[in-house]
């Protein structure tokens, strides 16, 4: 994994899905019961999300995004970065964010950041959902 610094370390890295919790989409169509529905597609839009005055310790972060959304990292003192999510972990030097970036020859690598202020989801509007949909059924 590349640091920030540019440095070239050695990390065991473990990059899992976390199964979303489903609660019962059908429940409110009770009232339909005996009737035939003809269901298109299902999408579920995703939140913006800012984690500045929203959490005590930045790897709480990893219970709300999900692995792959696309972030951009607010680092002290530089610029921030963007990237796809992948997690925040801690080290005996304290935490750091690890982010899946384009590489200028079409690969991906991931790249560890420290000092980040704040993770927010890339286009960030307040109260607004991210673009796209993830399509369910």
């Amino acid at each position: 994994m590349w640091f920030d610094g540019g440095t070239l370390r050695p990390e065991e890295v473990v990059v899992h899905s976390r199964p979303a919790a489903v609660n019962d989409p059908f429940k409110d169509l009770a009232v339909y019961k005996g009737r035939v529905l003809e269901i298109e597609a299902v999408r579920e839009r995703v939140p913006h999300y800012d984690s500045k005055h929203q959490v005590s310790r930045l790897a709480a972060v990893n219970d709300i995004l999900l692995p792959g959304t696309p972030v951009e990292v607010e680092i002290l003192k530089r610029p921030p970065a963007k990237g796809l999510f992948r997690g925040v972990r801690e080290d005996e030097d304290g935490a750091y964010v690890l982010l899946e970036v384009p590489g200028a020859d079409g690969s991906t690598t991931l790249r560890a950041y420290r000092d980040a202020l704040s993770i927010k989801t890339q286009g960030y509007k307040p109260g607004a959902l991210m673009d796209g949909a993830i399509r369910l059924y």
